[in-house]
């Protein structure tokens, strides 16, 4: 809280630059979520994909 109040009292150049800072931040971070959720979405997709021969593949009982 104490260093909320800190920044508060500075000037407003130097309380846009930390909300630009904080702004930049959140935008990197959510870069990094998205490219996670696109990799997670690309191996669901080959999955279900080739969900196909590994559902279908026979047991061990179907072999004999």
């Amino acid at each position: 809280m104490n260093l909320l109040m800190k920044i508060w009292q500075q000037n407003n150049l130097v309380k846009w630059l930390i909300y630009l800072a904080v702004v930049y931040i959140l935008f990197l971070i959510k870069e990094a979520f998205a490219i996670l959720l696109w990799a997670l979405f690309a191996i669901m997709l080959y999955f279900i994909i080739f969900a196909k021969n590994l559902v279908q593949t026979s047991t061990y009982y179907e072999k004999q």
